[in-house]
């Protein structure tokens, strides 16, 4: 009993210390940020943007965007949508299984969208969430 007693101050300590240092300004801890991996449903920012979301039926897509991020070692991309009025400007596309191939540029996909994720919004994506697309088909495109 005495050991628990111990434990709990000695958290309760370093969490008030923690929480000290960030109230004067030692340390910059920022506010209402939550890791990527986060699968936290949030707000939207924009009309375009929803919440964390899975589509009972995926939608056939065939898009051409430019990749400016590869995410999980080289099995999913962070892509912007060539297209500027496009619905959604951003979106991620991943191949299936432990398919990895490292590309870069502009390319073709063909795939289906699967929902809209959130697992990149505070890392990548500048805080928003962004279409989810399972990729069929990828071709670069020749500039």
């Amino acid at each position: 009993m005495k050991m628990f007693i111990g434990v709990a101050i000695i958290i309760a300590s370093l969490y008030g210390g923690i929480y000290l240092f960030s109230f004067l300004g030692v340390l910059d801890i920022p506010e209402g940020q939550f890791s990527a991996s986060a699968t936290k449903a949030v707000e939207s920012v924009s009309e375009n943007e929803t919440r964390e979301s899975v589509f009972q039926k995926p939608v056939h897509i065939e898009l051409e965007g430019e990749i400016f991020g590869v995410l999980q070692s080289g099995n999913g991309y962070a892509i912007k949508n060539l297209d500027k009025k496009a619905q959604y400007p951003q979106f991620m596309a991943f191949w299936p299984g432990d398919k990895m191939e490292w590309i870069e540029g502009n390319v073709r996909i063909k795939g289906l969208m699967e929902g809209i994720g959130c697992a990149y919004q505070n890392t990548i994506f500048g805080g928003k969430c962004v279409p989810l697309i399972t990729i069929t088909n990828l071709e670069t495109i020749k500039e």
